[in-house]
């Protein structure tokens, strides 16, 4: 969007309102005299100035050839009512009234004269000085307050009177959409490191709403504020409803998406509640969700896994030992403990670093989300 695609007398935006193509440049023309001299002939005198358009649109061209035809037509009305206005004044003068006795003139207080009220209005002029030239201008009343008001630097009135203005109230609504557009294009390059990019499960374990706010401050401060305005500063709901706003945008935006979909599997929700979610942004497909389930199954219990692994690698005597030094953690020696009674009558004797526990095991598994692979099960057996 450039300058150029607003018209400089009515400010349209040519390229919105499709008739760009028939727009004319003001300042030059192959067929002197151009638009710029006609106005000026009109008593309106428009220079190129660096921040405004220097198009006109179609519209506004006609309007202008239509002033030069009728113009002449109305100056000569406006020359001959004037000579009927004045004649008319002079043939129907009201009577001379007669003069007042002078004993009312005492008792009738004087009637104050029209010069006495004050008929000041107070004006804005801005004058403009260029290299070749210098133009002056008197302000719209419109255009008066804001002007006045920037002088000043009283900014909080200027914008307020801004805001009421038909033309600049489009302008600055352009203006708020392009700076949320560079906020969003911020927070979807991956190279500003946006918490809501990473998604892998030792990320997901650290996830918080602190840490996605604090994002969205250094990010999107502008967008943030829009957020807390709605929700009024309420932390929670305005970190979710901006990462959810986002991720319509970037489908790979997903880390809050994942941590909804672990509240909602640990609940038992179904794949029609994820089918629907996901349409909303809110969740990730049902596939998607499984998958990072598996992925953060795989990092449970690394620490029992660890221990696990070195049972079964008997040969090597260090990760043994090590192993069996893990376990000193999870019971306590018989130098710490007092003995029970039925430890005392029992002949049966115990290493103090560690012990073997056998029982019977029947575990029934219970699968949420049941496939061919992944049903339900029965567990019966020992284990030690």
């Amino acid at each position: 969007m450039t300058l150029s695609d607003y018209c400089r007398l009515c400010k349209i935006n040519m390229r919105v309102e499709v008739i760009y193509g028939h727009s004319t440049d003001m300042f030059s023309s192959k067929k002197p005299p151009s638009l710029s001299e006609r106005l000026t002939i009109l008593g309106v005198t428009v220079a190129p100035e660096s921040g405004e358009s220097r198009r006109s649109c179609q519209r506004c061209s006609n309007r202008i050839s239509r002033l030069e035809r009728d113009l002449p037509t109305f100056r000569q009305w406006e020359e001959e009512f004037r000579n009927t206005d004045s004649n008319i004044a002079k043939r129907q003068r009201e009577p001379t009234p007669s003069k007042t006795p002078r004993a009312l003139k005492k008792t009738c207080p004087n009637p104050p004269s029209p010069r006495d009220i004050s008929t000041r209005k107070t004006t804005t002029q801005v004058t403009i000085t260029y290299p070749s030239q210098t133009l002056s201008r008197v302000c719209n009343p419109e255009e008066d307050p804001i002007i006045k008001f920037i002088i000043l630097k009283r900014w909080k009135e200027a914008a307020s009177h801004a805001l009421k203005h038909k033309h600049l109230q489009e302008e600055l609504k352009s203006g708020i959409i392009q700076l949320i557009f560079e906020e969003c294009e911020k927070l979807c390059s991956q190279r500003n490191d946006f918490i809501l990019w990473r998604s892998k499960p030792a990320d997901l374990k650290s996830f918080s709403f602190h840490s996605l706010r604090d994002d969205l401050h250094r990010l999107a401060p502008f967008m943030l504020s829009i957020f807390n305005c709605i929700t009024n500063n309420n932390n929670l709901s305005t970190c979710t409803a901006a990462a959810i706003a986002i991720r319509g945008r970037q489908p790979r935006l997903a880390a809050l998406s994942y941590y909804i979909n672990t509240i909602l599997q640990y609940g038992g929700a179904k794949k029609s509640v994820f089918k629907r979610l996901s349409q909303l942004s809110i969740t990730t497909s049902h596939g998607r969700a499984i998958k990072k389930q598996r992925e953060l199954a795989l990092g449970c219990g690394a620490d029992f896994q660890k221990l696990k692994l070195s049972f079964k690698d008997t040969d090597n005597d260090e990760e043994f030992q090590e192993a069996f030094r893990s376990m000193e953690d999870l019971h306590l020696s018989d130098e710490n403990s007092a003995p029970s009674t039925r430890q005392k009558d029992s002949r049966v004797t115990c290493p103090s670093s560690y012990s073997i526990i056998m029982d019977n095991l029947d575990l029934f598994v219970h699968r949420h989300n049941q496939s061919i692979d992944n049903s339900n099960k029965v567990y019966t057996g020992y284990t030690i």
